[in-house]
């Protein structure tokens, strides 16, 4: 019974996206019409603004540098989760919560975890770096 409902919101929430996507392209078209009816021209500025797609900014075109910065900020994210993943688990054996073969088979997934993170880091290193801020002293 979960999964139908699981598959239907899904559904649900694809159709609806599709919807709500044609409308907003249709009302932008209907507001060019409009437009041209009224002031029987029509400006490249106005043209531009309106049937330009409103796009996420994260769905952008990336700029110089962007998938250096991306490595290197999913790399940090993933390596701390590996320190808070430690963390928890010395926490664990320390107190007695958990027996000790268990506590080294989540310090073992931290440790993969970290190297994983690291590896994401490092790999930055083969994508060209952001240029440099003309305003930075250094």
């Amino acid at each position: 019974m979960e999964t139908v409902a699981f598959w239907t919101t899904v559904a649900i929430i694809v159709v609806a996206s599709h919807w709500f996507r044609t409308r907003r392209e249709a009302l932008k078209h209907e507001t060019l019409r409009q437009i041209v009816e009224k002031t029987g021209r029509l400006e490249e500025l106005q043209l531009k603004t309106l049937l330009e797609s409103a796009t996420p900014g994260w769905l952008r075109e990336p700029g110089p540098g962007s998938g250096y910065r991306m490595l290197r900020v999913l790399g940090t994210i993933v390596i701390s989760v590996a320190l808070g993943l430690t963390v928890f688990f010395s926490i664990l054996w320390l107190t007695g919560t958990v027996p000790a073969g268990t506590a080294l088979v989540g310090f073992a997934s931290a440790c993969l975890i970290a190297m994983i993170g690291a590896g994401i880091f490092f790999s930055s290193r083969f994508l060209p770096a952001p240029p440099a801020d003309p305003r930075s002293s250094v």
